[in-house]
């Protein structure tokens, strides 16, 4: 899937209500987006590395508004738990998140190239109230590997889809990030990491009928019954 498609359709899946049945277990992004996550490849490729149980990825430096950078700070009160921290990247460096004005997007994020793109309507938004910083939440949540969740869900939370479908009027039913989202965004971003699609010479490990098993040496991992009869042999 291309990028902006992609975009698109994470700037729907914020504005416009889901039209299929919902699933509370479905708390994650699809497999094939887990396997292909921007923040994931970053970690199996070697370029972020764990320092003290944390990953840092950075983001752009000239962030499009305060929203923004309130967002991730956001996210950070809750590393802790995640196991991850946002930072602007330093003079010079190449940023692991970036912006991107895309008229008509309004606000949407895309996994796969980590990639936050923006519009002028949303940013018209900008301190008008606390839903702006809630948006920017929202994508980073897609970012982590989280799945959009239907409009007021109860309890709320950041993953609650936006209503009415007009970017400069549309508000979720969450006034913050959540215990719950940290926890379930753990999850999902310990998906991102462990997840591969054409696995390199590092170790990988693929949780298969409660049983861990080791792949090493290019095995594919999307097969996890072939996996596991190799680790047995």
């Amino acid at each position: 899937m291309n990028r902006a498609l992609s975009g698109i359709l994470f700037a729907l899946s914020i504005l416009v209500p889901w039209t299929v049945p919902y699933s509370a277990s479905a708390q994650c992004l699809p497999s094939s987006d887990l396997v292909n996550s921007g923040l994931g490849t970053l970690i199996r490729s070697g370029d972020v590395t764990q320092q003290n149980g944390v990953y840092t990825f950075t983001y752009a430096s000239g962030v499009p508004s305060s929203a923004f950078t309130e967002a991730f700070n956001d996210w950070n009160d809750y590393t802790s738990v995640t196991g991850v921290k946002f930072v602007p990247a330093a003079a010079g460096q190449n940023p692991d998140i970036t912006f991107t004005n895309s008229p008509g997007m309004c606000i949407a994020a895309n996994p796969g190239t980590l990639d936050i793109a923006y519009d002028s309507v949303f940013l018209s938004r900008n301190n008008s109230n606390d839903q702006s910083t809630i948006a920017v939440a929202h994508e980073i949540g897609h970012l982590l590997g989280l799945q959009d969740k239907p409009p007021n869900t109860s309890p709320a939370g950041i993953m609650d889809q936006a209503t009415p479908a007009v970017c400069a009027t549309a508000t979720s039913n969450a006034d913050q990030i959540t215990d719950s989202d940290a926890d379930s965004a753990t999850g999902c971003f310990q998906n991102e990491v462990t997840k591969c699609k054409n696995c390199d010479s590092r170790r990988y490990r693929w949780i298969f009928e409660d049983q861990i098993f080791e792949a090493e040496q290019g095995w594919e991992l999307k097969k996890p019954w072939e996996v596991a009869k190799r680790s047995n042999q």
